[in-house]
């Protein structure tokens, strides 16, 4: 190989490993980081109790994941609500801001199949809302308010989501919408 082909193979080779270590997703944080981070292994704990058996609308293992999700929300403070209709039950979380009380809406939902105990659909977005609004708490106020809906009703058709946006006071205040499996929409 001639001194040029290596020069070019070498260098084809340094920017391939460059272009991917800067691609990888940083590392998962530990519980003991400091409080205003977020912990994918306080995250985790939630899913442990959320995921441990199928808890679809309307079941009373649903009942307990909803329990959960509001008792982990009054205990940072939030200003929660419920709502309900029907079977349904969306939990709420508010963080006012301290200028604006436009919102981003950060969203996930609590029920899960009948034939899954639902970790990944949705108890991984459960957590990751959770563990934000313990980081978030733990820090200086943010200027615009942070909103957490946890959808009930989700797999049977959207109807947490659709109750939400038709009947709930706080979708008047939401600028943007963050939900854990889609991009952010501007509202």
């Amino acid at each position: 190989m001639n001194r040029v082909a290596f020069v070019v193979l070498i260098t084809l080779i340094s920017v391939v490993f460059v272009t991917l270590v800067q691609t990888l997703p940083p590392s998962p944080l530990p519980a003991n980081v400091p409080v205003n981070e977020f912990s994918a292994e306080r995250a985790i704990r939630h899913i442990q109790v959320i995921a441990k058996q199928p808890h679809p609308t309307g079941s009373p293992a649903n009942n307990i994941v909803r329990d959960y999700i509001l008792a982990q929300l009054k205990r940072l403070n939030l200003e929660t609500e419920t709502q309900r209709e029907g079977d349904l039950e969306n939990v709420m979380g508010r963080i006012a801001g301290i200028h604006s009380e436009d919102a981003v809406l950060l969203t996930a939902h609590l029920d899960s199949t009948i034939t899954s105990p639902g970790a990944m659909d949705d108890g991984s977005g459960v957590a990751v809302l959770l563990e934000t609004a313990r980081a978030l708490m733990s820090d200086a106020r943010m200027r615009n308010t942070v909103l957490f809906l946890f959808t009930d009703y989700e797999e049977g058709g959207l109807y947490g989501t659709k109750t939400f946006i038709a009947h709930h006071p706080w979708t008047k205040d939401v600028k943007v919408v963050r939900s854990c499996v889609e991009k952010v929409h501007r509202v």
